[in-house]
């Protein structure tokens, strides 16, 4: 009852600066009430921003085995490409949160499934895993490692107020769709304490603890469109950039590709594939560095400037 007193005076608030602002026009003169006004309209500026700030914002990364040359050892280090997404997405919010395998029993105790290259389950699994216990126990917004983010304070701010935030489209829907009931989980975000997230968490652990891996659903997208549509929880959902003008779908080769041609629908962020760009035919970019990958023309790069 109390918050909808507060609803209700802030609406009243902003319509009496509107119409009071209204009449000023015609006078010319500033008065105390003007002052007061600013002074209200400042301090409600600064109680949204904090808010936003507060909030979380979440990636993962871990060392992966290359071999740089045909002849040496492998070597174990983070991609060039993850680590200028990580940069991206620090300048947009300099408190991101950047999870590996030895920080993560820093914000989960116990986490049930080993993370790294030696763990038995797959990548995307374990962090799709990692984020659903994230979110449950501190909301937020969690990016995977190849987001190339370009405006993310919409998305913190749905994420104080939804009981999810999801982001583009699950691999299972054929075509463009903006159904918010299938989804993908690259990005994903929602309130801290959600019941929706702490229903997900548990259901995709439920899922990964079966016995047989390989014909259980554990595939994170499947499980959040099946809740989704059971429970209706209060979402927004946004695109994740990899539709073009003509609603065509932008795939790893094209942004792999060295192109002068930009795509106007990059409005939030880039979500890729990041799992798909350890297959052997992607290696090659995964192997660049930083000044490599700057200096070209390949199309996902010009993002990252």
């Amino acid at each position: 009852m109390d918050k909808q007193y507060i609803y209700i005076v802030i609406v009243l608030a902003f319509i009496f600066i509107y119409y009071y602002h209204k009449n000023k026009e015609l006078s010319g003169k500033v008065s105390f009430i003007d002052k007061l006004i600013d002074t209200v309209n400042n301090t409600f500026k600064k109680l949204v921003s904090n808010k936003v700030i507060q909030t979380s914002v979440w990636t993962y990364v871990e060392p992966y085995s290359f071999e740089k040359e045909i002849h040496s050892e492998q070597k174990k280090s983070i991609p060039d490409f993850f680590q200028l997404c990580i940069e991206k997405m620090k300048q947009l919010n300099p408190n991101l949160i950047v999870l590996t395998p030895d920080t993560i029993s820093k914000y989960i105790k116990n986490f049930p499934i080993k993370m790294g290259n030696n763990s038995e389950y797959p990548l995307r699994e374990r962090i799709d895993l990692l984020f659903a216990f994230i979110l449950e126990k501190y909301g937020g917004v969690c990016l995977s490692p190849a987001t190339i983010v370009s405006n993310i304070d919409e998305l913190i701010y749905q994420s104080t107020i939804n009981d999810i935030v999801s982001v583009g489209s699950s691999p299972e829907v054929i075509g463009y769709s903006i159904d918010k009931m299938y989804p993908n989980t690259y990005v994903i975000g929602g309130k801290k304490g959600s019941s929706f997230l702490k229903l997900y968490k548990q259901t995709l652990l439920k899922n990964y603890g079966k016995k047989n891996k390989q014909l259980s659903d554990v595939k994170s997208y499947g499980v959040l469109s099946s809740l989704l549509k059971y429970k209706l929880p209060k979402q927004v959902h946004f695109s994740d950039g990899t539709y073009d003008d003509s609603l065509k779908k932008i795939d790893i080769p094209v942004f792999l590709s060295k192109t002068n041609k930009e795509y106007e629908s990059y409005s939030h962020l880039i979500s890729l594939p990041y799992e798909e760009l350890f297959e052997k035919k992607y290696l090659w970019f995964l192997n660049m560095s930083k000044q490599e990958l700057l200096s070209s023309n390949i199309l996902i790069t010009k993002y990252l400037i």
